[in-house]
């Protein structure tokens, strides 16, 4: 599940850890994605081109995981 996270309460909402204005300190968070107008640019670009980091392993992530792991035991 994504988590949307701000700075302060003045900060837009983040939820792509490799944006450049990512908080280093979370004064907010909710895993229910907050009104648009309050949501970060850079994220939702990310997002959009799907260069987005978050906590979230998506069912593409994990089938992807379980087949590296599954290489990864076969080399030894």
């Amino acid at each position: 599940m994504v988590e949307y996270v701000r700075g302060s309460k003045m900060d837009r909402w983040h939820w792509c850890e490799n944006c450049t204005q990512y908080p280093m300190y979370i004064y907010e968070k909710t895993p229910a994605q907050p009104s648009t107008p309050q949501l970060c640019e850079q994220c939702k670009t990310k997002d959009e081109n799907g260069s987005c980091q978050c906590g979230e392993v998506t069912e593409a992530k994990m089938r992807q995981l379980k087949r590296e792991l599954a290489v990864f035991h076969e080399t030894f």
